[in-house]
């Protein structure tokens, strides 16, 4: 009966997730819109009033599309109002699963958080990628090209290519990169993202018109010459 109202979009239920989506069901699909755009939309002071967060993680939300736990927390403070603490964790580990469920955001892998730290944020900070907010590309950058021997294709969508499809196809790249082993942070925009691909290889994604450019590059040496081309099998990989 559950998955029947799912179906009809009444409910949201997903019983073959993993925990702990599994045994979790949302009521009102709209109340849950709201949970999501308290973090993944920038507020503006009046709306922002009253929430207790600090000047540096709503800069790293506004201009790097970077959300830190302790900033997920208090802008989901009304809706976490359990008087267990672990009910609150409980709840909002179900809404940050649900939020990478539906890929509006992803989880930083924690190899990589050292590297966060340079940019002064402590080390043992949980933060994650939320590509519907990340800034747009330099325009130097837009118009640099692969580096010679890399492997370079297209996914056309004809005349019409939907931003969700660009966001939900950075957060898999993401995650698939950091399922690599990533080593380092990956280069960030809204329509042109580089990823760790192998120790070798990087891996391009760039909105081109109506068209994604995808190009597994190999690993540049001084000068920006690249000595190989890419490896097929990194680029089966990535076709995978």
């Amino acid at each position: 009966m559950l998955e029947f109202y799912h179906d009809l979009g009444v409910i949201l239920y997903h019983p073959h997730a993993k925990p702990p989506l599994q045994d979790l069901v949302i009521l009102d699909p709209k109340w849950l819109i709201g949970v999501f755009k308290r973090v993944i939309t920038v507020l503006n002071r009046r709306e922002r009033k009253g929430i207790d967060v600090t000047p540096q993680a709503q800069a790293r939300q506004k201009k790097e599309g970077i959300l830190e736990d302790g900033f997920i927390t208090s802008m989901w403070k009304e809706f976490l109002t359990s008087d267990d603490p672990e009910k609150n964790m409980e709840t909002k580990s179900a809404l940050l699963s649900l939020m990478e469920t539906y890929d509006l955001l992803v989880k930083q892998d924690p190899c990589c958080q050292k590297n966060e730290a340079v940019k002064g944020s402590k080390a043992s900070t949980q933060c994650y990628y939320v590509p519907s907010l990340f800034p747009d590309p330099k325009p130097a950058d837009l118009r640099s090209q692969p580096v010679s021997g890399s492997t370079v294709f297209y996914i056309d969508f004809g005349s019409f290519l939907p931003g969700g499809i660009v966001h939900r196809l950075m957060a898999r790249a993401i995650g698939w990169s950091q399922a690599q082993g990533a080593k380092h942070l990956p280069t960030l925009t809204r329509s042109m993202s580089t990823f760790y691909a192998d120790d070798r290889h990087k891996l391009r994604l760039q909105v081109i018109s109506k068209r994604i450019m995808v190009a597994v590059m190999p690993a540049v040496i001084k000068g920006g010459v690249s000595n190989t081309s890419a490896d097929p099998n990194t680029t089966f990989k990535v076709c995978w």
